[in-house]
């Protein structure tokens, strides 16, 4: 059977070989549809959020076995003849992979490396009226060897080595679903090309998913599989039309993106996103494929977004964050080394905290705070002088627009996002009042079920919350006691919560008694006397993640509290008024040490220098002495004012801020 495949095969080729030369004059019949300023999302955060959810495996099941059931897989493994066949001269075979609606498409192994398979999806069609995609056999060649010469070597040196994954564990077959040893073979790497069904497949819109890694089909297959999308290969793929050239990498560099995440999902799993996302696109940087434009220059022109929430505006400006986040990694690049960024990345703490623990380690001297002051004011200045160097790149050439900035300059703000404007100098600055408002974070609204009735409520329904309202409880007399409450609640199912935790000590650590989820109305009660005998902090705390609000659209969203009670001692509360609740930052006093502020004088000389002034003060607490400095700094040239939200580890809000300027008389 071995030679009757062989020869097929052979015939393959040598048919293919011709039909191949006679039809690529097809690919210059797509080039009328390439759009250069098409937007490049990655939908990993959307893919890894789903597959952290303990339900998640268990609802694609049921949609698994729907699509599994009018599959014959024996049948997949033998040559068939794609619709896109034409343009291959290599067939080694077909099978099924996943796509990201949990339906089986076929795709044909045209490529094989020593540590690489590329397969092409049969169908590269939209589900629209437009033509399919197409990709060559010359393409899938040369992807495969820069994988195997460049991008493979260099991610796996740099940030660690893959796990090995050989498909003989795949759980699809456990459950039944393709036959023994479908997926089993040699432990290579799977690059699966497919028209990803994203909104550019079903319209012609302007964002594309340009590829993505998905732990879960690693799960599936137990192989190591990156996605690449199909779209425009002949202009994102090197070519020698000068119109694409600045495109012509896009392809590999996605490709170095989405492995890394690969790799660090293996060595790092549940890093936090801004880190993760940043080592993605500093793997394209540091494969050769130079910096990514497209995010750099969204962030150049919003800065204000939270490096640490990812998407915390919900539009376009999701680029801002990638390009903040690449720009933190090249900046730690270049002030500290590829060591440091190499066991940043292979450190498993997460977040602020590992990226603290790594600049203790290589004695830098400053944590994480100081790092972002230096960092926000090398992304506006990007200069040796002053600082001796700190507030400058070596591996980039940027400044923030501020003018754009300010354009689009947004309410309070953001954690850890730099807000940047242009002070008015042109009069005598005698100094800047500050003003942050107050931190309510819940409010009283009408009962939606009960007219006339109050409800304390989340108030504004958003994502990336994290919302406390606390008051406190005198258990020190009884030896029982029960918190019974109304509750009505519009929350997301198993990704958004609401908490009932209880302090003893002031608020400084917190004890879960009770979670909800989804959508309810009922009436709680939780016994408390576990913690009779001391003055207690009891709190409702709502937390949502970074995608959808609430369960159902029929009711308002969020989370609702009526009629808190406490029979033992006596009381109880309509929440009519917010009046002895406090949030987190007014309970433990930290309300002013949330924010900073730098100031920036910038003046070019007559040789054509460009110099700068920095001050940087805790605005809330500016003394005579920053007084004077900022009375000086306010001169000739251009003055800017950078200000952020110093938010600590589980903080996500933006937050309150105002500024008054006071000209001498």
């Amino acid at each position: 059977m071995k030679k009757l495949i062989t020869t097929f095969m052979l015939i393959l080729t040598l048919t293919f070989a011709f039909v191949v030369t006679m039809t690529f004059n097809e690919v210059d019949a797509q080039t009328y549809d390439f759009n250069p300023e098409k937007r490049k999302l990655d939908i990993g955060l959307k893919l890894r959020e789903e597959e952290s959810n303990p339900l998640f495996y268990e609802k694609s099941l049921e949609k698994i076995a729907e699509t599994a059931s009018n599959i014959d897989f024996n049948a997949g493994t033998t040559l068939t003849i794609a619709d896109n066949e034409e343009y291959f001269t290599f067939n080694g075979g077909s099978k099924y992979y996943l796509d990201l609606e949990g339906n089986f498409i076929k795709f044909t192994l045209r490529s094989v490396g020593e540590n690489v398979e590329v397969w092409v999806a049969n169908n590269l069609g939209y589900g629209y009226d437009r033509p399919a995609d197409i990709v060559t056999q010359a393409q899938v060649d040369m992807l495969r060897d820069e994988f195997e010469n460049n991008i493979y070597p260099t991610d796996t040196a740099f940030f660690g080595h893959e796990d090995y994954h050989d498909g003989t564990n795949s759980v699809l077959e456990d459950w039944g679903f393709v036959p023994e040893g479908y997926y089993a073979d040699n432990g290579k790497n799977i690059i699966l090309v497919d028209n990803i069904k994203d909104e550019s497949y079903y319209a012609n819109v302007n964002v594309y998913t340009a590829g993505y890694y998905w732990g879960a089909l690693e799960y599936y297959y137990d192989r190591n599989v990156v996605t690449i999308d199909s779209y425009a290969w002949f202009a994102l793929m090197p070519n020698d039309n000068p119109d694409w050239a600045e495109y012509q990498y896009s392809i590999f560099g996605t490709l170095a993106h989405e492995y890394q995440h690969l790799i660090h999902a293996d060595n790092d799993l549940g890093e936090d996103t801004w880190l993760n996302e940043g080592m993605s696109d500093f793997a394209q940087y540091l494969c050769g494929y130079g910096h990514d434009w497209t995010h750099v220059n969204y962030f150049l022109k919003y800065p204000e977004n939270s490096l640490v929430i990812w998407n915390d505006y919900y539009s376009d400006e999701v680029l801002a964050d990638y390009g903040q986040a690449y720009l933190l990694q090249l900046y730690l690049y270049d002030h500290f080394g590829k060591e440091f960024i190499q066991a940043l990345a292979k450190d498993t703490d997460h977040g602020i905290y590992s990226l603290n623990k790594m600049l203790n380690e290589f004695d830098t001297g400053i944590d994480f705070q100081e790092l972002f002051r230096r960092f926000s004011i090398a992304v506006l200045v990007d200069s040796n002088n002053p600082g001796n160097g700190i507030y400058n790149f070596d591996s980039i050439d940027i400044k923030v627009d501020v003018q754009s900035a300010q354009a689009n300059n947004k309410e309070g703000l953001p954690a850890w996002g730099g807000n940047y404007e242009i002070i008015d100098a042109t009069k005598k600055i005698w100094t800047i009042n500050f003003s942050g408002g107050d931190f309510v974070d819940w409010v009283v609204e009408d009962n939606p079920f009960i007219p006339g009735e109050k409800m304390f409520s989340i108030g504004r329904i958003d994502n990336n919350l994290d919302r406390y309202h606390i008051f406190e409880v005198d258990l020190t007399e009884v030896s029982s006691a029960t918190l019974q409450f109304d509750q009505f609640a519009n929350i997301e199912l198993d990704y958004d919560y609401g908490y009932v935790e209880i302090s003893l000590d002031g608020g400084e650590s917190w004890e879960t008694l009770a979670a909800y989820t989804g959508l309810f109305y009922t009436i709680s009660e939780i016994n408390l006397t576990p913690y009779t005998g001391n003055n207690v902090l009891i709190g409702f705390r709502y937390v949502s993640d970074i995608y959808v609000t609430g369960e159902s659209t029929e009711y308002p969203k969020g989370w609702f509290i009526d009629n808190i009670t406490i029979p033992e001692i006596n009381y109880f509360n309509d929440c009519s008024s917010t009046d002895g609740f406090v949030d987190m930052r007014n309970l433990l006093n930290q309300n002013h040490d949330y924010y900073q502020a730098v100031f920036v004088n910038e003046r070019v000389l007559p040789n054509g220098k460009t110099v700068y002034k920095i001050v940087s003060v805790n605005p809330f607490d500016i003394n005579d002495e920053d007084a004077l400095q900022l009375r000086q700094l306010f001169k000739q040239g251009n003055n800017y004012m950078i200000t952020w939200h110093v938010a600590d580890y589980l903080e996500t809000d933006s937050i309150p801020f105002e500024y008054d300027i006071v000209f001498k008389k």
